[in-house]
């Protein structure tokens, strides 16, 4: 049987490990813990468990899995998980930057490889003003993949290097160079509606762990993300007959709605992880003809 190495089996992005295919706020505003990176069981209404409990069953199917879920420990508020706080990167995640004493809110709105580190930068913007850039001060990279929607970190605020742009017009997903002298600071997304509470009251971890390999025995299953237009729908949407009015796909209730937009779009983040990161073309020529 096949073996996927983090998600990938013979050189075909399966799954990516820590990354839940629910997790999509703008689509399915659920209630997660970045404690751990997992939905918080409590907050969610009984029908939500169950699509949620449905729809990942039929995933894991598709992946060459069991059905079965396996368990998921409890892990208290305001306690980071042994692998780390889960922190947003995903593009439109609310950040808070200090700059000069003052905490500046704002919103990551892209990210950057940066020339020559094999990491890329968070771009944040605050409405007014150049935006900023920020990378950890560790050296570590934020993630391996700069598609990732996000990381693991020690404590709720992340020593960063920062520096501001020259630009308001920064070509998304575009390579940048580091300047000799940058800012240090720190950046929070995680809670970032309690950015005013002392960091001091979160838990936080000594280091983060090493990197595990993940290996899992899987299936010789069909590549699931490639029915993304017109077959995928098929395995988790019933249509009923006797509502005509049904939504998109058949889905019998908006929670069915928003989990198989939610299934759409992690299926382009699998089959876009192993591609190329760079400018779209189109947005890459209008930018230049602008300039």
């Amino acid at each position: 049987m096949p073996i996927a190495i983090n998600g990938n089996v013979n050189g075909t992005q399966i799954w990516i490990p820590d990354h839940h295919w629910w997790d999509y706020p703008s689509l399915w505003p659920l209630p997660k813990r970045p404690e751990d990176g997992q939905l918080d069981w409590e907050r969610l209404f009984p029908h939500q468990r169950n699509v949620v409990r449905r729809f990942s069953s039929i995933l894991r199917t598709l992946w060459g899995l069991p059905p079965a879920l396996p368990p998921v420990p409890y892990q208290p508020f305001g306690t980071p998980s042994p692998q780390g706080w889960v922190m947003p990167l995903r593009m439109g995640s609310q950040a808070y930057l200090q700059i000069g004493g003052m905490h500046c809110g704002g919103f990551i709105r892209s990210h950057h490889p940066v020339r020559g580190t094999g990491t890329f930068a968070l771009l944040i913007d605050f409405g007014g003003g150049y935006p900023w850039f920020v990378l950890r001060a560790d050296g570590r990279p934020w993630h391996d993949n700069p598609r990732a929607n996000h990381t693991r970190v020690a404590s709720v605020q992340v020593n960063v290097l920062a520096w501001q742009a020259t630009t308001k017009r920064v070509l998304p997903d575009s390579t940048i160079d580091i300047i000799p002298q940058t800012l240090p600071t720190w950046v929070r997304t995680i809670y970032p509606e309690r950015n005013r509470d002392d960091s001091s009251l979160y838990g936080t971890l000594e280091s983060l762990p090493a990197p595990v390999e993940e290996r899992i025995e899987v299936q010789d299953v069909p590549v699931w993300w490639k029915g993304l237009h017109n077959q995928l729908w098929k395995h988790f949407l019933r249509p009923d007959p006797q509502k005509p009015e049904s939504l998109p796909y058949g889905a019998n209730s908006i929670e069915e709605e928003n989990a198989f937009q939610c299934i759409t779009q992690y299926g382009h983040l699998v089959k876009d992880w192993t591609e190329p990161y760079e400018p779209n073309p189109r947005l890459a020529a209008r930018f230049k003809e602008q300039d």
